[in-house]
């Protein structure tokens, strides 16, 4: 039950704003709750698709859903999940830690200048 406080919030943020949010999951699982990289990756993954089939759930239902960029975007999301997981397996922690901390450095300066444009 470790970060489930902590997983309600982001799930409360990521249902709102229509996203799942697994770049907040990630470091909540390595630094709250101790896993390391590659099993956080592996929980986020899981817990990221229950939340998006309920979100979609929600969204198809009442809101509509774009079902050609749905299939475009799992064109390319879907191999490239595949590749990425295998790569996990393969790479040292470190590299893992510091590959997860650009991508946040890199969304965070994203969505700063989405916000002030």
């Amino acid at each position: 039950m470790r970060g489930s406080g902590l997983a309600f919030a982001i799930g409360v943020l990521g249902g709102a704003a229509g996203v799942i949010l697994g770049t907040l999951r990630m470091p909540a699982l390595v630094r709250s709750v101790g896993l390391d990289v590659r099993r956080a990756a592996g929980t986020n993954l899981v817990v990221g698709f229950l939340l998006g089939v309920a979100g979609f759930a929600t969204y198809a239902a009442g809101v509509g859903v774009e079902w050609s960029v749905l299939a475009a975007g799992l064109a390319g999301a879907i191999p490239g999940g595949w590749l990425g997981a295998r790569a996990t397996g393969r790479l040292p922690e470190s590299v893992l830690r510091l590959a997860l901390g650009a991508v946040l450095v890199l969304v965070g300066a994203a969505f700063a200048v989405q916000a002030v444009l």
